[in-house]
């Protein structure tokens, strides 16, 4: 290690230095790990940078809830025999995105949520055709 001599009388240039050393050798003996995401964080941080497209999420999920998941899949329910059963996750799923949405809650709920009730009504669609 190199000696360092400071002039105490000029101590603002003295504690500038010793910072600067302080600061240096800390950064230096600090070795960060790159952690590995999980698919889940990976997800979530995706869900939490699209807020600035909450809109444009709004209107999807609406449009995608409203005139095509929900219909489709109680269309299916109906001509597979039509058991009370399968109605009540498929409107479940579909009130809880649309509450969440007019809520006006952030991304980072809303994009979970709406993927959630996707998995649910194709889940629906594959009980319905498993089972009746």
């Amino acid at each position: 290690m190199e000696t360092l001599h400071i002039n105490l009388k000029d101590k603002n240039n003295a504690g500038n230095i010793i910072a600067k050393r302080y600061t240096s050798a800390q950064a230096q003996t600090y070795t960060p790990e790159a952690q590995a995401l999980t698919l889940w964080q990976k997800f979530m941080r995706y869900a939490e940078a699209q807020q600035v497209n909450r809109f444009a999420w709004l209107a999807f999920s609406f449009f995608m809830q409203g005139c095509v998941l929900v219909p489709i899949t109680l269309l299916i329910v109906v001509h597979r025999g039509n058991p009370f059963e399968l109605w009540i996750p498929t409107l479940v799923a579909f009130v809880v995105t649309e509450t969440t949405n007019l809520a006006a809650m952030p991304t980072r709920i809303t994009v979970p949520v709406f993927w959630a009730s996707v998995i649910v009504d194709l889940l629906v669609i594959a009980t319905a055709f498993l089972l009746y």
